[in-house]
């Protein structure tokens, strides 16, 4: 699949793409809200004093680059009750794109996909792709991986990765840690979702795919999307990497 064909992939006009999107939203909102009443459930109660320092610490490392400790229970319970419904509708709205619907209805159809959620926050991609998975109706079986960025999994389907800019200091100091592995690893068809809060790192992954045969593609909503107010949130730094057998 070339950068061409993700950008004129689209099977429906914005009027339609706008309706899907929330459409899609108000069963994303229900049903995560019940997941998360049923997660919480399970936790240590939030600490609200130490859950906003984490947040306001969350604020400042795109300038730093480097992640603050989420050590403390009651601040990680605190940032998935402030965080995780918002960070779940990001990833699986974005599967709903007119560029990427073509290529996740064709994921859908599998028996089998699989995910891994790199720095996954607490279950929110995991969370996003089952969603999608029930909006749909597919029947496709998910397996689902939640792990921290030093994870050493490759051969997956679908790779969500959002704490890039996070931890920028480690990554270009470090040589990108794991991703030329992944990216060498990739198999066909194979997707990279990068989604982050800063665009400052996507140019020396675009020439790092590039070097591993992958191609790459930056989305963004429209300004029609954007400017609605349950839309208005949605990520606007979104980098597809493919490695497609029609690519080559």
């Amino acid at each position: 699949m070339s950068k061409g064909d993700v950008e004129h992939s689209s099977a429906c006009s914005d009027e339609e793409e706008k309706e899907r999107i929330l459409e899609f939203l108000e069963f994303h909102d229900m049903k995560s809200s019940r997941a998360l009443e049923a997660i919480t459930e399970t936790l240590i109660p939030s600490d609200h004093a130490v859950a906003s320092e984490l947040l306001a610490r969350l604020n400042l490392v795109t300038q730093v680059g480097v992640m603050p400790s989420f050590s403390d229970a009651g601040a990680r319970t605190g940032y998935l009750l402030k965080r995780m419904i918002h960070r779940s509708s990001i990833l699986a709205a974005l599967f709903l794109k007119r560029e990427t619907s073509v290529m996740i209805s064709a994921k859908m159809e599998q028996d089998v996909c699989r995910v891994i959620s790199l720095g996954g926050a607490g279950g929110s991609d995991a969370m996003a792709m089952y969603l999608l998975r029930d909006y749909l109706k597919s029947k496709m079986i998910l397996d689902v991986m939640v792990s921290d960025y030093e994870v050493r999994a490759c051969f997956l389907d679908v790779k969500s990765l959002t704490v890039l800019v996070e931890n920028a200091l480690k990554l270009t100091t470090g040589h990108f840690g794991i991703l030329p592995q992944m990216f060498e690893r990739a198999t066909d068809d194979c997707m990279f979702v990068f989604i982050d809060s800063s665009l400052k790192l996507w140019e020396p992954i675009e020439d790092l795919a590039s070097a591993h045969g992958l191609v790459t593609a930056r989305l963004k909503w429209s300004k029609r999307i954007l400017r609605m107010q349950r839309t208005a949130n949605l990520s606007k730094n979104i980098l597809f990497v493919f490695k497609s057998s029609r690519s080559e």
